[in-house]
């Protein structure tokens, strides 16, 4: 059999044509997360306005009924905004490997929400504990990407055969 059927992803069936591919989407995929984070934080809909409504009201009649207490709307809030960062983190990784870099950018990016928030939005209100949950969510984003390459990369090139993977079947 010839190796190029058996190890797909060998330079002769198109991995490096694939890798070219993925490095030319970081750009609009970067551009389209920002686009989005923006228009979450940056947008005139402030959540829960009222406590009579939304969440707020929900999470009172949840309490009513027996609900744990944990379950509050800052706690809420703090795994929404962590959960909101875990793509920023992965996409980070995407231009440079690198842990602390990637949960680095995502305190720069949350920074800058921050005080665009405070200084110029008096609907939104500026928070650290948003940067603590947008920098967490953004490391782990970063550790989640880490482990899928480190997958990839823990295939072996076999050096006797070009394109091929040691282990692949």
């Amino acid at each position: 059999m010839h190796h190029a059927a058996r190890y797909p992803d060998s330079p002769t069936t198109g991995g490096a044509r694939r890798g070219a591919a993925l490095r030319r989407l970081r750009l609009p995929t970067t551009l389209a997360l920002a686009l989005l984070i923006g228009w979450i934080v940056f947008g005139p809909q402030p959540v829960d306005a009222s406590p009579d409504e939304g969440l707020s009201a929900w999470l009172r009649q949840w309490h009513d009924a027996g609900g744990p207490a944990w379950i509050s709307y800052a706690n809420i809030e703090f795994a929404a905004n962590a959960l909101m960062f875990v793509p920023v983190g992965a996409v980070a990784m995407w231009w440079r490997p690198s842990v602390p870099s990637a949960a680095l950018t995502g305190l720069a990016c949350s920074c800058v929400i921050e005080a665009i928030q405070g200084l110029f939005l008096p609907d939104r209100v500026a928070d650290v504990r948003d940067l603590v949950a947008n920098t967490s969510g953004a490391f782990l984003g970063a550790l989640a990407a880490a482990g899928v390459l480190r997958h990839q990369h823990s295939r072996k090139v076999d050096p006797g055969v070009p394109g091929s993977l040691v282990g692949d079947q």
